[in-house]
């Protein structure tokens, strides 16, 4: 483990593997999905804007500038109102609208999501977005037409993305996006630095993020 952190500290140099920060832990603990909504809003539109589709593992693709991300926008259907916790846009039409789950689910609690398929048919600058349902599992239940990525996911394609932000960000706001990361890591991903029973995850999603970032530089 001690070997995986200082490579994983090297790539990020001069700044050490967001996993051993315990700065804003505490503040994401509860949970709440609108904090973790804005945590991650807050990291994607510190990333270049190019590579906000593919940290979501969007399909669609738009100019490298364009994206744009709105949280909390409210759409109605009839007399029924909904709020969609993220819309992705460019060039003012929705290419992603993405449900964001902190917690196990059941089919009940994706009653809404007919509410959110009848906006995007009926809406226009949401017919053409790509429905996203980001969860920590995959619980096997039917996401009614949602496309499912793992938290795991998206902290990965962040990470990849994080030298970037070291290279463009003034230090401040670049070790507050790390600290961020590393508090979505250890609280939703239960991927604690210390923790003997976390090791072999931790292990694992660290060895994963090397070799994938060794594959990019070497790509």
């Amino acid at each position: 483990m001690r070997l995986l952190l200082q490579a994983s500290d090297s790539l990020l140099s001069p700044f050490n593997d967001p996993i051993r920060s315990d700065l804003l832990t505490a503040v994401l603990a509860l949970q709440r999905e609108e904090i973790y909504t804005a945590a991650l809003e807050w990291l994607l539109r510190r990333l270049p804007s190019r590579t906000v589709a593919a940290v979501l593992g969007l399909k669609a693709r738009c100019d490298q500038n364009a994206w744009e991300i709105d949280c909390e926008r409210t759409v109605r259907v009839g007399d029924q109102r909904g709020r969609l916790d993220m819309v992705i846009a460019c060039e003012g039409e929705a290419r992603a609208i993405v449900e964001v789950k902190t917690r196990e689910y059941t089919a009940e609690d994706l009653e809404k999501h007919e509410l959110y398929r009848a906006a995007v048919i009926q809406i226009p600058d949401l017919s053409r977005a790509e429905p996203v349902f980001l969860a920590v599992a995959d619980e096997g239940i039917d996401l009614r037409g949602f496309r499912f990525i793992s938290w795991r996911d998206v902290c990965l394609n962040v990470r990849l993305n994080a030298r970037e932000v070291i290279g463009s960000r003034p230090f401040p706001e670049t070790a507050l996006f790390l600290a961020v990361l590393g508090a979505i890591e250890q609280n939703l991903l239960q991927l604690q630095p210390d923790s003997p029973r976390d090791a072999p995850r931790l292990a694992a999603y660290l060895r994963e993020y090397l070799e994938r970032s060794d594959v990019k530089s070497n790509g």
